[in-house]
């Protein structure tokens, strides 16, 4: 029912998510009885129903295949305004120009990483060879995109059953949990491509193997540009040795990424684009709206519009604090304790941004934060119209997320001091 219902129906929405999520509650302890092979079926059939259909919840995946277009046909997504480009230069300027027109970000440059736009290529050739059927080519280049992640998926079954069986065991949970189907093969979201990438990453860096862990960790950026704020954790966390092991092969990667995209080619526009995504949108940031709006009443508008680069200055002030003082704690729960900091202070906080926090929480054991995953559909209360977003709604969720840490932190002391006692017990 998720995969045809409309955005603005929040609470038609919310009823068919909450079913999802009992069913999910409930049905948790057991997950970590499944086999590979219960698993993977159980991947494909909770993906499969989406397949059937296009997404109704963002719109993004017209903006994934414009940028797929412009690589099959030779072009650089990285150096031209989809608003400034000639649709006489495509093979197919009717398709082009249907996605151009539903598109909602035709005034900016691309920026999202070489690995998102392999996939949006992978999409983009599957539309153009589809027929000439203007749905049926949008539903073939989304079902490519919607493929690539559910492939990845089930190669992190396999990865974690032959690396990490205590990560395997803990992987249904992640897999099956409705935020991330729903917002990524649903929604097609790469998040859910690059979570179990930078989880193996982080597995690699606690097993000492620095050269994988390198690799693992620059393929996550390059899907996604959100690890970037847990380099400072691993920087401050790796001895020299271990940090150029580290370091050289993802370096390298990274290069040789951008390196075929021409970055001599790129123009002040793109550097535009990276400042109009992180400094223009505002979506679900409770502190964001509070602290402007309180610097609009009291400042004026000049001092309100540096509202998001004053949170972006607190936000890596305090990671790089919090990555030094905690460099040797565990490294799946610092990696969880900078992305909630950093989405506590960003402007814009998506649902299926989310889906990198499932996947730490779980594996550090913070279970209890998984109530994020439900309560973040409440800002889909921005879509509500015509009254527009219900604030209600969102406070409750980061209210709910709130006592989750809250509690997660004093859970987390009780286990200390009970451990401490015990050994005291012991001599």
């Amino acid at each position: 029912m998720l995969s045809v219902t409309a955005r603005s129906d929040l609470y038609l929405l919310l009823g068919f998510y909450t079913a999802l999520f009992v069913i999910y509650s409930l049905s948790f302890r057991e997950m970590k009885m499944l086999s590979p092979g219960w698993l993977i079926g159980l991947v494909l059939l909770t993906r499969a129903p989406f397949f059937f259909s296009l997404p109704l919840l963002s719109d993004d995946f017209y903006r994934f295949l414009w940028d797929g277009l412009l690589l099959i046909e030779g072009a650089n997504p990285y150096t031209a305004l989809p608003s400034s480009i000639a649709l006489s230069t495509f093979e197919n300027p009717q398709f082009a120009s249907y996605i151009l027109e539903h598109m909602n970000s035709p005034d900016y440059m691309s920026v999202y990483p070489p690995f998102h736009q392999a996939v949006f290529a992978f999409g983009a050739f599957l539309s153009k060879n589809a027929g000439d059927a203007m749905h049926s080519n949008l539903l073939a280049g989304v079902n490519g995109m919607r493929l690539a992640i559910v492939c990845a998926e089930i190669l992190s079954i396999f990865y974690f059953f032959k690396h990490s069986k205590g990560i395997f065991v803990l992987l249904p949970a992640y897999l099956l949990n409705p935020l991330v189907v729903v917002e990524g093969t649903g929604n097609l979201h790469l998040e859910a491509m690059m979570a179990p990438m930078l989880i193996a990453g982080l597995h690699a860096v606690f097993a000492q193997n620095h050269a994988k862990a390198g690799i693992l960790y620059a393929g996550a950026v390059l899907t996604k540009l959100t690890p970037l704020f847990i380099a400072p954790a691993l920087l401050f966390r790796l001895h020299r040795n271990q940090f150029w092991k580290f370091a050289v092969p993802g370096l390298l990667l990274v290069v040789l990424a951008i390196l075929w995209f021409e970055p001599w080619t790129f123009t002040g526009d793109t550097a535009a684009g990276f400042q109009l995504y992180f400094n223009r949108f505002e979506f679900n940031a409770p502190l964001y709206y509070g602290l402007k709006a309180l610097l609009l009443f009291g400042a004026g508008y000049q001092a309100a519009t540096l509202t998001s680069t004053a949170l972006a200055l607190c936000s890596v002030v305090i990671i790089v604090w919090v990555s030094i003082r905690h460099r040797k704690a565990d490294i799946f729960e610092l990696a969880l304790v900078v992305y909630l900091i950093y989405y506590l202070f960003t402007t814009t906080v998506h649902p299926w941004y989310i889906i990198p926090i499932v996947f730490l929480a779980i594996v550090s054991g913070r279970y209890l934060l998984l109530v994020w995953s439900f309560t973040v559909w409440f800002s889909y209360a921005h879509y509500i119209e015509p009254t527009g977003p219900s604030y209600l709604l969102i406070a409750l969720e980061y209210a709910l997320l709130g006592a989750a840490v809250l509690i997660e932190s004093r859970r987390k002391r009780w286990l200390e001091n009970e451990d401490a006692i015990k050994e005291n017990y012991s001599y």
